[in-house]
Formats: structure tokens, C-alpha cells, sequence
């Protein structure tokens, strides 16, 4: 999994390459994942999707986005900035960042720098906690239950959830998924209620980043409904050894897709000041976590 993402990220660095297949790359990482989670519905079981742990998802994606409104001008930045931040570090991402930001471009004047290095930001600190996150969870003795849990509710994108999860073996893949996946499920909410706050004057344009996330985002329903079926149906092995061995190709040409869009120059170029911000979110989501996981069994 790291090679292919190191390769990703090597291919990333060439300006020829990002200029010529970017939306190719993209395809690849937006396709690879969507078929990954779903195909994935067939290992996990249907009493894990209602795991108490859930809620803690919910709960640190609210106090950050507290948080993180009054901490930005600390950083030099803009309450929206930091919003867009917390969005990556609690939900899912550039994916969370790039949806959120047009609604919050018209409610203020964030510009689109500030944007671009939200987004580089979350990707540079997602990449190195596919690293990290691993090496924390053996350094606690963590079991793979914990683990899983620590990389789906710490980790900035689905792929380097699934990255860090799988690395620590199969089970913790599976707990990396099931809470990463509650994770991006915030998003549709958070798109309607930022509609209402920005009280956009056509209802067609204001609904747009809703729509469209609602439509990227359908292997979530695929994922819920094959792992629910096992409440009544057992899944042929043979069925779940072939969902399995195309769900590790599409993950790993999803992770070569993902490591292009990691751009190092771009980071140094749209200010230090918001990866610094990312930085500290990240710390305290890790610990938060870390804490949770020390303290209620799994």
C-alpha cells in the first residue's frame, strides 16, 4: 500500500503530469475508493454498524467545529478558514473542505488561497498518518479493535483511514472503515445546514453542494446495505474471496490516485500558518481518541 501511494505522490511532484492526467488521477482515486468501501459491505458485520464508539464521532466533529472557530485568529487566520480545516480533520478530508468551501466563500471573504492550502494541508497531514497512526497503535498495545478505531476516527481522507487500518491487518481494517465511514456521513448534514446559514438567494445553486454529495457519496448506502443483508443472507465464500481480492486492486489504484494530489509545493506556498493550525487539530484529534480507547473497552 505505501508504494503505491509513495508513487502517487512521486508522480504528484511532476508539473507535466498534474497538468496533463490530474482529472485522470482524480477518477482513479474518487472510483478505487467508492468500490473499495462498498465491496467491503460483505466483510463487515451488521452489529458493528451501531457500536457505541459511533458517538464519538459525532461528538468531537461538534467541539471542533466549536473549537476551531475561536482558535483561528490565534493562527492569524479567519473563523471560516479554521472551519474549513476542522471539516478535513473531523469528516473526511479535501473532500469535506472542497464542498463546504463555496457555501462559505459567499457567507464570507475567504479566498481561494486560503482554500487551496486547507486542502493541501489536510492531505499532507492525512499522508503522514497513514505512518504515524500504525506506529501509535503498536507503541499503546493496542488491539486491532483500537487500532481500527484510532485510524477511521483520526484520519483526514477514507483512503489514508482504510491505508493506516488495513496496515495493522484485516479486523482493524474493517473498525477503520465502519467509523470512517460515520465520519463522512456527517457531510450531508453539515452541507444543509450550512444552506440555511448562508440563506443563498436561488434554492437550485444553494442545494448544488448537496446534491452533488449526495451523488458522490452512494457507496455508503452500498457498504450499509450488503453488510445489513447478513442479517439474512450468508454470503457464498467464493463471493466474499473475489469482493475481497477487487477491493485491495481498487485500493490500491485509489491510494496511487490519492498520493498525485499531494503537492509539497503548493503546501509551502499558501502559507505555514494553516498547516500549523492543521497540525494542532490533528494532535488533539489524535488525543482525544487515544484517550477515548484507553478508557472505554472495546
Amino acid at each position: 500500500m505505501l508504494w503505491f501511494l509513495l508513487a502517487g505522490i512521486a508522480v504528484g511532484q511532476i508539473p507535466w503530469a498534474v497538468k496533463n492526467y490530474a482529472s485522470f488521477f482524480k477518477l482513479l482515486e474518487k472510483h478505487g475508493l467508492a468500490w473499495t468501501i462498498a465491496l467491503l459491505g460483505l466483510r463487515v458485520g451488521p452489529d458493528q454498524l451501531l457500536h457505541p464508539y459511533l458517538a464519538v464521532v459525532v461528538g468531537v466533529f461538534a467541539a471542533f467545529w466549536f473549537l476551531s472557530r475561536r482558535l483561528a485568529p490565534y493562527f492569524g487566520l479567519k473563523a471560516e478558514a479554521g472551519c474549513l480545516v476542522s471539516f478535513g480533520t473531523t469528516i473526511c478530508g479535501a473532500t469535506a473542505v472542497a464542498t463546504a468551501a463555496p457555501l462559505l466563500q459567499k457567507k464570507s471573504n475567504l479566498s481561494g488561497g486560503e482554500v487551496g492550502a486547507a486542502v493541501a494541508t489536510v492531505n499532507f497531514l492525512g499522508a503522514l498518518g497513514i505512518v504515524l497512526v500504525p506506529l501509535l497503535a503498536n507503541l499503546l498495545n493496542f488491539s486491532p479493535a483500537q487500532g481500527g478505531i484510532l485510524a477511521g476516527g483520526t484520519l483526514h481522507a477514507v483512503g489514508q483511514a482504510l491505508a493506516a487500518g488495513f496496515a495493522l491487518g484485516d479486523e482493524a481494517g474493517e473498525w477503520a472503515t465502519l467509523v470512517k465511514m460515520s465520519r463522512v456521513a456527517l457531510l450531508i448534514p453539515l452541507l444543509l445546514y450550512l444552506n440555511l446559514l448562508v440563506q443563498k438567494k436561488s434554492l437550485n445553486e444553494s442545494a448544488a453542494p448537496v446534491r452533488v454529495a449526495a451523488k458522490n457519496l452512494w457507496f455508503i448506502g452500498a457498504f450499509v446495505v450488503l453488510s445489513v443483508a447478513q442479517l439474512w443472507i450468508s454470503w457464498p465464500e467464493s463471493l466474499v474471496k473475489t469482493g475481497g481480492m477487487l477491493e485491495k486492486w481498487a485500493f490500491w489504484v485509489a491510494l496511487f490516485g490519492m498520493g498525485t494530489s499531494i503537492r509539497l509545493s503548493d503546501l509551502w506556498k499558501s502559507g505555514l500558518s494553516i498547516l500549523g493550525f492543521g497540525a494542532v487539530l490533528f494532535a488533539l484529534n489524535l488525543s482525544i481518541w487515544i484517550a477515548v480507547l484507553l478508557l472505554l473497552p472495546v
